[in-house]
């Protein structure tokens, strides 16, 4: 409809990938929901989008990767 539905707050935003999108905020990247709600806190160094019900999650330089509800696979 043209409004705002989530205010301009992050410092990077990626398209809505299965319902998220990764963001980045204060130099940390987590995903939002549609609402703008965190489903997954800002704590990676570097993330990709969703594809299947994964992400990749990197911190520093080890990644791993995580379920759509954040649940780590792997630890980075």
């Amino acid at each position: 409809a043209g409004e705002m539905a989530i205010a301009p707050q992050f410092d990077y935003a990626a398209n809505f990938s299965e319902g998220l999108a990764a963001v980045q905020m204060d130099g940390k990247y987590g995903f939002i929901s549609p609402s703008g709600a965190w489903q997954v806190e800002p704590e990676y160094s570097n993330v990709g989008q969703f594809s299947e019900g994964y992400a990749w999650v990197q911190v520093d330089n080890r990644r791993g990767y995580i379920t759509i509800d954040g649940n780590l696979l792997q630890s980075p």
